[in-house]
Parts: C-alpha cells; sequence; structure tokens
C-alpha cells in the first residue's frame, strides 16, 4: 500500500482540526462540561485541591502583621521568608514534571499533595520562631510546587479543546473561591469565636484534608487524549488503518533538554517570558498589599479579611464572564486569545495604578476590586494557549517552567529590585510603580498572538509525521538511521541554515559538499547536537533526537571528527584513546581491544602513544581522531574536512580506513571541499549553498552538475588529483 504522504498530512490535520473543534470561525462553543466525557468531577475535584491550597497562602496575606509580631521579625523579614516560599514551590515543579513525563501519575501526585498541604497549614498554627516559619513556608512551598506542574496539564488532558479556555476559568475560579473562603474563615474564626492567628491555622487545615479527600477519586486520563491522539487516529483513518500502532521506543529527555526544546518554540518562549515579568510586579504587589491595606488605610484583621473576600469574587465574577467568549476566540483564532488576554492584563495594570493612588477608599475599593479581577481572567487564557504549542508530555515542563519564571525569576528579581520602593514613596508608590512591569507583560503577551497560530500548525504536522513514522515500522518499510527535516539555524542573528535536510542509511557514506560558509558543517553540528535548531527535526531511526544533549547522542551511536580540532594539546595518544572509550567505560574488554586494534591500524600512533598530541604531525593528529570511531564503533560517524591541510598520501591512507570503519557497519556523513576524495568513497551526496541543500543523489551524479561544481571548485572536479588544490587551512572551514 502507497500514499502521498503530503495528502495524508493535510487531510489528517484538517480532520482533526474539525474533530477538536479548533481554528474553526463557525464554531461557537456552545459544549458543555458536564456533558463532555470527563464530567465534572476532574474540575471539581482539582479546583478544590487549589482551594485549600490558597487557604495557607492568603491567611498569611491576611494575618502576615500579626504573624510577624507573634514571631518577632519586621515586614521585610516576612517578605523574604514569603519568597522563599515561593522558591520552594518553583524548585519542587521540577521533580515533579520529571516523575510524570514517561508515565502519567499526575492525579496520585496531586492528592499526595494535598494531603501534605493540611499537615503543614495546621503545623503553622504551632511556629514560634522565624526559622520554624521557615520551616513550614518551605514545607508548603514542596507541597504546593509539585501540583504546579501538573494540575494545568491535567486539566488540559481531561477536556476536548473546545472546553479548556472554560474549564481553566472554573479551575482559576476555585482559586479565587479558596481566597474568598480563606479571608471569611479568617474573620469567622478571629470575630466570633475569638481565636489568636495560631487557632485560625489549625482550623484551615482541617479544611485542606476535608479537600484532599473529596478528590481521592481523581484519576489520570493519560497524555494528549483529545489533541494528540486525535491527530494520531485522523492520520490512520488517512492512510486506511483504523487499529492503533504501537509507539517507537523515544528517547526520554532530561529536564534541562525539554527546557531546551520548549524555548525554541516562540509562543512558549513569549509565554514564559511573560509569566517571568509578571511575577516582577505581583509577588511583589502581594507582599505590599497587606501592609498598604494596614497602615494606609488602617483596616483591621476583619476589615483586610473583607477586602480580600471582595477582590476575589470579582475574579469569579470576572471569569464567569469572560469564560465563554474566550473559549469561543480560542476556537476559531488562538491569536485573538492572547491579544484578548494582553488587553486585559494592560487594563489591570492602568486601573491598579489608579487604585493605589486615588486618595478615595471607595475609589480604592472599586478601582483595585476592577485591576484583580482583570487580572485573574489573564491566567487561564496565557495558560491554555502556551499548552496547546507543545506535545502534552511536555506541557507538565511547561508548568513548571512557569513557576520558574514567575517566582524565581521574576518575583525574587521583583524582591529585590522594589523593596526599596516602599521606603521612598511609601506603599502606594511602590504598587503603582509596578504597573510599569505589567504593561510590559502585556505587550509580551500581544506578540505571541503573532506565533501562536503557525506553532500550533508546526506541532500538528510533527505529530502527523511521527505517525506515519509508526505507521511505517509496523509495516516493514525501512526507516533511514539519520533524517534531518526542514532545519533552520542561526549564530545570534545571523540565520547560516534555511529549511536543510540530510538523510542517511545504514551503512552507506553520504558526502556533504558546497561552497566556503554554506553550512556543511554547521549541519554536522545540528546532527552531532552540538547547535540546536530553531526550526525542524532530527530522528534517529524513527527517534527524535532534536534536542539531546550531544553527549547523550554519543551513547546513542553518533559521533563526530572535526577537521583540526578532534585532539587536545597536551594529553598523549594513549590518554585519548582511554578519553574516546570513556563512553563504554563499564567494558573494560571492549576498550583495550579497541585501543590494541587503533595501535593495529595506525602504527604510527603505537610509536608515539606517550607524546602529546600537539607533538604529532597533521596526518597523526587526523589518525588519532579516528580511533575515536575505531573504539566507539558508532552506527553513525560524521567526519568534518578530512583532508584539511594533509599531503594526498595521507588521505589516501585515512581513506582507506574510512572505508574499512563503514564495513565494519557505521555509517559515515564526510563534510569535504574535495570533490574527488568525498566522491572516491561516497554512495551518495548532498550540494549544500547559502544554507540550502541544491543537490541530492548518486554520488556520480554529482559530477554533472558543472552549474554547481564551478562556483566552487572552477573545474578542479575533472582533475585526477587526490586533492583539490584550492583546499587549504585557510579557506576550508566555513565563514561563520
Amino acid at each position: 500500500m502507497t500514499f502521498d504522504l503530503d495528502v495524508v498530512r493535510e487531510n489528517a490535520v484538517r480532520r482533526a482540526r474539525r474533530e477538536m473543534g479548533v481554528g474553526r470561525a463557525d464554531h461557537t462553543g456552545t459544549t458543555s462540561v458536564g456533558s463532555s466525557r470527563a464530567g465534572w468531577y476532574p474540575v471539581l475535584a482539582l479546583g478544590v485541591l487549589v482551594a485549600v491550597d490558597r487557604m495557607q497562602s492568603f491567611a498569611v496575606f491576611v494575618l502576615g502583621p500579626e504573624i510577624a509580631r507573634g514571631v518577632g521579625i519586621d515586614r521585610d523579614r516576612l517578605a523574604a521568608l514569603v519568597a522563599l516560599k515561593t522558591l520552594a514551590i518553583t524548585l519542587a515543579a521540577v521533580p515533579a514534571a520529571a516523575f510524570v513525563q514517561r508515565v502519567p501519575r499526575r492525579a496520585a501526585v496531586s492528592i499526595v499533595s494535598a494531603l501534605a498541604w493540611s499537615v503543614v497549614t495546621a503545623a503553622t498554627g504551632f511556629v514560634t520562631t522565624m526559622w520554624m516559619l521557615l520551616v513550614v513556608f518551605v514545607l508548603d512551598g514542596i507541597s504546593t510546587g509539585s501540583t504546579t506542574s501538573v494540575h494545568h496539564p491535567l486539566l488540559v488532558d481531561s477536556y476536548e479543546p473546545t472546553l479548556r479556555v472554560r474549564v481553566m476559568s472554573i479551575y482559576e475560579s476555585f482559586a479565587a473561591g479558596g481566597n474568598i473562603l480563606s479571608p471569611l474563615v479568617v474573620g469567622v474564626c478571629v470575630t466570633w469565636f475569638d481565636l489568636t492567628w495560631r487557632g485560625v491555622f489549625l482550623v484551615l487545615g482541617s479544611v485542606c484534608l476535608l479537600g484532599a479527600l473529596f478528590a481521592m477519586r481523581l484519576r489520570d486520563p493519560g497524555f494528549g487524549t483529545f489533541d494528540e491522539q486525535v491527530l494520531q487516529d485522523a492520520t490512520r483513518r488517512e492512510m486506511g488503518l483504523n487499529d492503533p500502532t504501537d509507539r517507537p521506543d523515544d528517547i526520554a529527555l532530561g529536564f534541562f533538554e525539554v527546557a531546551k526544546r520548549i524555548m525554541l518554540v516562540p509562543t512558549a518562549r513569549r509565554v514564559l517570558s511573560a509569566w517571568a515579568v509578571i511575577g516582577l510586579a505581583l509577588i511583589p504587589l502581594t507582599t505590599y498589599m497587606f501592609f498598604f491595606l494596614d497602615f494606609r488605610w488602617n483596616l483591621s484583621t476583619g476589615e483586610r479579611s473583607t477586602f480580600y473576600a471582595y477582590v476575589a469574587i470579582t475574579q469569579v465574577a470576572a471569569l464567569a464572564l469572560v469564560a465563554s467568549p474566550a473559549q469561543r476566540r480560542f476556537s476559531q483564532d488562538p491569536a485573538a486569545l492572547l491579544r484578548w488576554a494582553a488587553l486585559l492584563l494592560g487594563s489591570s495594570m492602568v486601573s491598579l495604578a489608579v487604585g493605589v493612588l486615588t486618595p478615595s477608599f471607595a475609589a480604592m475599593v472599586a478601582f483595585t476590586g476592577l485591576a484583580f479581577a482583570l487580572l485573574g481572567c489573564v491566567a487561564p487564557l496565557v495558560t491554555v494557549a502556551g499548552m496547546s504549542v507543545l506535545p502534552p508530555r511536555l506541557r507538565p515542563h511547561f508548568s513548571a517552567l512557569a513557576g520558574i519564571a514567575y517566582s524565581a525569576v521574576g518575583g525574587l528579581g521583583g524582591i529585590l529590585l522594589l523593596s526599596g520602593l516602599d521606603r521612598r514613596f511609601g506603599s502606594a508608590g511602590a504598587m503603582a510603580a509596578i504597573a510599569g512591569p505589567g504593561i510590559l507583560c502585556a505587550l509580551i503577551v500581544n506578540s505571541a498572538g503573532r506565533t501562536v497560530q503557525a506553532d500550533i500548525a508546526r506541532l500538528a504536522d510533527d505529530t502527523v509525521e511521527q505517525e506515519e513514522l509508526r505507521v511505517a515500522r509496523r509495516s516493514g518499510r525501512a526507516i533511514p538511521l539519520l533524517e534531518g527535516k526542514g532545519i533552520d539555524f542561526s549564530y545570534g542573528s545571523l540565520q547560516v541554515l534555511f529549511g536543510a535536510g540530510l538523510t542517511v542509511h545504514d551503512g552507506e557514506v553520504v558526502a556533504l559538499l558546497g561552497t566556503n560558509g554554506a553550512g556543511k558543517s554547521t549541519m554536522l553540528g545540528v546532527v552531532s547536537g552540538l547547535h540546536l535548531p530553531s526550526r525542524g527535526v532530527v530522528r534517529l531511526q524513527g527517534a527524535d533526537i532534536t534536542y539531546v544533549d550531544a553527549e547523550r547522542r554519543v551513547g546513542l551511536g553518533i559521533a563526530q571528527i572535526a577537521g583540526g580540532q578532534s585532539t587536545f594539546s597536551q594529553l598523549h595518544v594513549a590518554e585519548h584513546l582511554r578519553a574516546f572509550g570513556w563512553t563504554v567505560r563499564h567494558d573494560q574488554r571492549q576498550i583495550d581491544a579497541a585501543i590494541e586494534r587503533s595501535f593495529e591500524v595506525f602504527p604510527a600512533l603505537f610509536e608515539a602513544r606517550h607524546r602529546p598530541a600537539v607533538s604529532l604531525s597533521g596526518g597523526q593528529q587526523q589518525m588519532l581522531a579516528l580511533t575515536k570511531a575505531l573504539i566507539l564503533q558508532p552506527r553513525l560517524l560524521c567526519i568534518d574536512e578530512l583532508s584539511l591541510g594533509l599531503a594526498p598520501a595521507v588521505v589516501t591512507q585515512l581513506l582507506e580506513i574510512i572505508r574499512d570503519i563503514n564495513r565494519h557497519g557505521s555509517a559515515v556523513v564526510l563534510v569535504e571541499q574535495s570533490v574527488n576524495v568525498a566522491l572516491s568513497v561516497a554512495d551518495r551526496a548532498y550540494f549544500m549553498e547559502k544554507g540550502a541543500v541544491q543537490f541530492e543523489g548518486p554520488a556520480a551524479g554529482l559530477l554533472d552538475r558543472s552549474d554547481l561544481l564551478r562556483s566552487v571548485f572552477f573545474g578542479s572536479a575533472s582533475e585526477p588529483t587526490a586533492t583539490s588544490p584550492h583546499t587549504s587551512p585557510h579557506t576550508s572551514r566555513e565563514g561563520t
């Protein structure tokens, strides 16, 4: 059975978009949460959990002055403790994201964390020193942080795209509801039952425990049920298949590899930048607010509780008004959703500045209430848009990175930059100054609207293509050993690769030729992991390795030898061979045997085994570099400029070694300036010019393309010499 894969891809994406209801101008957004497959329980359970989590945090804000006096610290130290708690939230999100990356355990993490909240919240009532308060805050931050990376992805995977903005708004309403309930509980406990702040936290701990018990039936639906799997199913139906395909053995990315992957998605990068800037504003704002109400307006504990409840009520009301029209905007045009979020955020900051600077208490209440109402609507809009451009398995990491951006980058930065403003301008002036970063954040969110559509389309294409590869593998069709497609790469603002591609099959030798500065060495760097492309994909036997670090690719079977740069000048020859064997250090016999073979192949190296590499000739250094392949026995060997500055007789000897390496099972990619050198060993050839591939085909076929070769070799390809007379150490490297 044969397929036109371009047609399959186009039809599959169109079918999936129709089924998901995304990008449809006629979508009305009438689907209800109750009629969805998941029903109400997931959003209610997670909503209750976030509500009880907010209790401890907002009780600290409301009772901040009393806690500070009870423990014997000033407001700056309390603010620092709150910042450390925020840092704990950030750090805890990282291992939680890594924990759920491979296996969906997000519901279990949420439940266990909720039980921890109840214990820590109750324990807050027993602190007597600043250090005890620090421990409680950090433990609360750890338990809270573990859910930072799982709640939002769990909700996104539990509901269809046509419900996600609405569901996330409901979730944020519960969070605001926790802000309502906590101040009210504080007010009732203090005013009616005359409890101290310590007694209040014991009561809140009991409420948290009830919330955790309510969420015990929460289950994880799996990754990408309503988007990635829909795309995969649509692809199989377009190919005439109905049964699911097995997932290939993916190469699991580490956290920092995932972080690099996410940061290369323009929309995700802008959203994370926005979270950092808004953290710069909001974390100091929450610190200043309760002192502003205490000192500027002389509000008592009960009155501050009422104010916070009022603010939360405005947020719930605003979310109820915004949810449905925001969902329609997302379903019809995700870019419009981000533009709307930017407008809400900018208006919020203006309202905040007016509210804190007005001399009228009534105006202060009205404008600050409006500011927090508009601000509360931004999070669900930006969160859904940010997660929509990423594969489902990376969404927990995105949430963790958002927490890092908000808390560590923005929050700590805000504390450091703005902590002195309240002394100089008072609490009102400090909060008004916060509007500046908030408006900057609005501009960043608005800029994300220009990239979100392209990023969603790219994600859909990648998902469909991966499913096509699974079908091909199951049907027994050959999968290339290496495949690079659509690769863009830039050095800073200078773009070097433009949609470049490279395919290498098992056991073949591929020559990569081209003009100086064409991007040949850069292409090898992308293949070996030394360069991270801004766009495109690199696959090793169908598995995506685009964002796998270079050192891990060595373990996967990819080795690179850079011309003139593959030895360490001060290391002896024998030390080089041991260093090359580091990847297979668990098998000492294999290393010893490979070293012996290296000395057999290159007797000159045996004679020089105790000499430093800097004392070797250029040819001997290239021989030493090639021993890397003899020791590692890679599946793919990338060689950059083998003949660089070497005599023809030496090049001939090295070419025979490359043939031998290839006969022993290693595919080879050879970057060369000399056509004769490259084509004497190559099965196929690529020719690059100005960062793009201009020719791909049989090696001999390139000799017929004088239009390509003339500009570089000036007819030298027809000369029967081993190397081009124009090759020199000064001209063979790329200009970049």
